[in-house]
C-alpha cells in the first residue's frame, strides 16, 4: 500500500506522527523511508516530535515501537544540528527507564556519528570544553570514530566523567593487534598510579578484560598486574565489574584470570542482591568453560569466608551446575563433610534436597581423594550426621567408602551403615544394598549388614504387640493435633512458594469427589462444566527411632554433626 506524503506532512502539523507510527507492520518500511525522506527535504521535523515531548504522551506499550522507528530513521537523518541530536538521544533513553531496550538509541547514535565524523569530532570538541551534554555522550562519539589513539588521549588528559567516557570506549573498541592492547594495558596502569577510585578501578576491570575479549588472546603479564591493582581494596562497582569480567571471558578466559576474579570476589557483600545474582549466573557459566572446580573452590571459601551469610538459596544456578557434574559433587561433598564446617555440611544437605539429588545414589572414588583411614570414617559419620533425612545419599556414601576401607575401617563403617541407618530405614536405602552386584568391592560388606538388620528386624517381632508400651488415647490425640499444625504449617508455605497459587481459583471442597461449576454465557444460557477429581499421593519414610527414641536419634545425630578431628 503506497505511502501518501501529503498525509504524512499532515499528520505531522497536526501533532499527530508518532500515533500513525507502526512497529513491524506491512508498512512500516515505507513509512520509515517516507519520514526520512520528508525531513531530509525539511518538510518535517522528526528531532522535533521529540523535543516537544509528544513521545512521553504516548503509552508505555506504543513508545518502544516509537523508539525502534527512531533507532533505524536517525542513522539517515540530515540537517540535524549535533546538540539537537544529543538532546533527542538522552530523552529517549530517559523516557525507557530501566528497560534493557531504553539504550537502542545509544546505538543509533554511534551510527548516525559514523555517518559523518564531523559530528562525532563536535561531540569530542565540545565535550572537551566542559559541554555537560557533549560529555554524556562522548563515549559513543569515540566508538563511532575507532580511534584507539584518541581515546586513550582523553583518558590520560582528563580525570573526570570524560575519561570514564572514553575508557567505556576503549573497552567497546577492538583491540586486535598486540601493539594496540600493550599500548592501552600501558595507559591503564598510568592511570591507576595517579588515581584510585572505585569508579575508575570497575572501569579499568572492565577494559582490561574486554581489550583481550576482543582479540580473542589471553591476558599478558602486564595486563594481569594491571587488573590486579584494579581489582585490590575495589568497592561494590569494582566487584560488580569482576563478576561481568568473569560472564564475558569466554576466548581469554584461564586459570590465571579466574583465579584472579574469583579471590577478589571473596569480599562481596552478600547483601547486594543483583552482584550476587549475577555472580552465581558466572559461576553457572563456569563449568560450561571446564572451570568447574574452581568454582566449587571459590564457594567453598565464600562460605566460610562470609561465616554462613550466604545461603545456598543465593546460589541456585551453582548448585544446578554442580549437581550436573556427579564426580565433581562428589569430591565437593567429602571436602565439604571433612571441613566439619557447619554451613558448608548444611549447605551440602540442602543442595542435595533441593536438587533432586535426594533419590540418587551418590558414587565416591576415595582411592583417588588421599584421605586417611580416620579422616575417611569422619566423613562418613558426617554424612550420616547431615545426611540423615537423604537416606539413599547418606547410604551410598559409606559404600563407596567400605568399596575400598580393609579391616578394623571396613567394620567400623559397617556398624553405621547397621545403626543408625538400617535400623531406621528399609524402604529405597535397602532396595539400593540389594542391588549391589557380586562383582562390587562392596558386596560382601553390604551382604553382611543386610543379614544384621534381618536379624534384628525379625528380633523385633518375636516381642509381639505389647500393649502396656502403647500410648495412651490422651497422648495419640495430642500427637494427632500435633501433625494436624504441623500439615497446616507445611501448606501454607508450599502456596507461598509456589508460581501458580496466585494465578489460579481456589474453592474448598467439603465432601464428594466431583466438581460442578455453572458458567453463564451469552442470552442467560448457563452451561455446566463437570470436573472429576483423582486421588494423588506422595511419600516420606520416617525414621523409625524417631518415633520409638526421638531424643536419643536426635543426640546421636547431634554428635556426630558436632565432632571434630584430632590433629
Amino acid at each position: 500500500m503506497p505511502i501518501d506524503l501529503q498525509s504524512i506532512e499532515a499528520r505531522f502539523r497536526a501533532g499527530m506522527l508518532l500515533e500513525s507510527i507502526e512497529w513491524g507492520g506491512s508498512d512500516g518500511a515505507a513509512l520509515l523511508d517516507a519520514c526520512v525522506q520528508r525531513h531530509n527535504e525539511g518538510r518535517i521535523d522528526l528531532i522535533a516530535l521529540i523535543e516537544d515531548g509528544s513521545h512521553a504522551r504516548l503509552s508505555r506499550q506504543d513508545f518502544f515501537p516509537v523508539v525502534d522507528f527512531y533507532c533505524r530513521a536517525m542513522p539517515r537523518l540530515e540537517n540535524v544540528q549535533v546538540s539537537r541530536m544529543l538532546a533527542c538521544v538522552a530523552k529517549l533513553v530517559e523516557t525507557g527507564g530501566e528497560d534493557l531496550a531504553a539504550n537502542m538509541p545509544n546505538t543509533a547514535l554511534i551510527a548516525w556519528c559514523a555517518a559523518d565524523p564531523a559530528r562525532a569530532d563536535e561531540i569530542i570538541k565540545d565535550a572537551r570544553c566542559g559541554d555537560a551534554l557533549a560529555t554524556a555522550h562522548l563515549a559513543f562519539a569515540l566508538q563511532a570514530k575507532e580511534d584507539l589513539p584518541l581515546a586513550r588521549k582523553v583518558v590520560a588528559e582528563f580525570d573526570d566523567k570524560r575519561r570514564l567516557s572514553a575508557l567505556t570506549a576503549l573497552s567497546r573498541l577492538p583491540h586486535d593487534n598486540v601493539s594496540d592492547r600493550s599500548a592501552t594495558v600501558a595507559m591503564l596502569a598510568s592511570v591507576l598510579t595517579a588515581s584510585g577510585d572505585d569508579v575508575l578501578r570497575a572501569h579499568t576491570v572492565s577494559a582490561v578484560v574486554r581489550i583481550f575479549e576482543s582479540g580473542g588472546v589471553q591476558l599478558t603479564p602486564e595486563a594481569l598486574t594491571v587488573l590486579g591493582k584494579a581489582l585490590a581494596g575495589g568497592g561494590d562497582l569494582t566487584l560488580r565489574a569482576a563478576v561481568a569480567a568473569l560472564l564475558e571471558a569466554t576466548r581469554c578466559i584461564n586459570p590465571d584470570l579466574v583465579r584472579l576474579l574469583l579471590s577478589a570476589l571473596l569480599r562481596v557483600d552478600p547483601s547486594n542482591k543483583g552482584t550476587i545474582d549475577c555472580l552465581d549466573t558466572a559461576l553457572y557459566q563456569l563449568f560450561r568453560k571446564n572451570f568447574g572446580e574452581q568454582a566449587v573452590t571459590f564457594v567453598t571459601d565464600l562460605v566460610v569466608h562470609l561465616d554462613g551469610a550466604i545461603a545456598p538459596d543465593q546460589l541456585k544456578s551453582f548448585a544446578v551446575a554442580v549437581t550436573d557434574d556427579a564426580p565433581l559433587l562428589g569430591e565437593m561433598a567429602v571436602k565439604w563433610l571433612l571441613s566439619a564446617n557447619r554451613h558448608l555440611c548444611e549447605a551440602l544437605t540442602d543442595i542435595v534436597r533441593k536438587q533432586g539429588r535426594k533419590d540418587a545414589p551418590m558414587t565416591i572414588d576415595f582411592n583417588a581423594l588421599d584421605l586417611t583411614e580416620q579422616q575417611i570414617y569422619f566423613v562418613c559419620r558426617k554424612a550420616v550426621g547431615y545426611l540423615f533425612l537423604q537416606p539413599l545419599v547418606a547410604g551410598s556414601l559409606l559404600v563407596s567408602a567400605l568399596r575400598t576401607a580393609q579391616g578394623e575401617l571396613a567394620k567400623m563403617i559397617q556398624d553405621l551403615l547397621f545403626d543408625p541407618m538400617l535400623v531406621n530405614y528399609g524402604g529405597a536405602m535397602r532396595q539400593y544394598l540389594e542391588g549391589i552386584e557380586t562383582a562390587d568391592a562392596a558386596h560382601d560388606h553390604v551382604k553382611a549388614v543386610l543379614a544384621r538388620a534381618d536379624n534384628y528386624l525379625t528380633g523385633l517381632e518375636q516381642a509381639g504387640t505389647i500393649k502396656e508400651l502403647h500410648p495412651s488415647g490422651y497422648r495419640r490425640q495430642l500427637e494427632r493435633i500435633r501433625m494436624i499444625d504441623f500439615n497446616r504449617e507445611v501448606a501454607k508455605k508450599a502456596q507461598s512458594q509456589s508460581i501458580l497459587w496466585t494465578l489460579v481459583h481456589r474453592s474448598t471442597l467439603l465432601h464428594g469427589n466431583r466438581l460442578v461449576t455453572l458458567v453463564e454465557e451469552a442470552e442467560g444460557v448457563t452451561r455446566t462444566i463437570e470436573m472429576d477429581l483423582k486421588t494423588f499421593e506422595h511419600s516420606v519414610e520416617w525414621p523409625r527411632m524417631e518415633t520409638v527414641d526421638p531424643v536419643g536419634l536426635d543426640m546421636i545425630l547431634r554428635v556426630f554433626r558436632g565432632e571434630r578431628m584430632v590433629s
